[in-house]
Order: C-alpha cells, then sequence, then structure tokens
C-alpha cells in the first residue's frame, strides 16, 4: 500500500511541475499576444498616416515635373524672352 501512495506522490509531483510549465507558457504566450494586439491598433493610424504622405508625396513629385518644364521661344518671334 505505501508503494502506490509513493507512486501517487511521484506522479503528482510531476503533474505539478507540468502544470507549473504550462502556466508560464501561457503567461508568455499572454505577454506576445498583448504587444502584438497593441502593435495591431496602431495599424489604421499608421496606414492612415502613410496614405496621406503618398498623396503629399505625388502632389511634390507633380508640382516639381511642372517647375521643370521649359518653354523655348522660337527665334522668329519678336520681342521673346530669353532664357
Amino acid at each position: 500500500m505505501d508503494l502506490k501512495i509513493l507512486d501517487l506522490s511521484v506522479a503528482s509531483t510531476s503533474i505539478r511541475a507540468d502544470i507549473t510549465g504550462f502556466r508560464e507558457t501561457v503567461t508568455d504566450l499572454d505577454h506576445r499576444l498583448t504587444t502584438v494586439e497593441d502593435q495591431v491598433a496602431t495599424l489604421p493610424d499608421r496606414d492612415a498616416e502613410l496614405r496621406l504622405l503618398r498623396i503629399k508625396f505625388t502632389d511634390l513629385e507633380d508640382r516639381s515635373r511642372r517647375d521643370n518644364v521649359c518653354f523655348l521661344a522660337s527665334q522668329n518671334i519678336k520681342n521673346a524672352p530669353t532664357f
């Protein structure tokens, strides 16, 4: 009878160790999940900011192209400005 109690005690200790390990794993996963949720929560704001920056960039790029356009006058036109 004492052997059975000893076996149960050893098994119980092993189960407790497993539960402790699982508890640590769950705690770690909880921290990681919280971190991911916090990062995902900021994505819509970042996406909106990125869209705005793309619009601004496109506008500045278009303005730059327009500023680079140079019109040359023909030599046959009187009083044509020279550059």
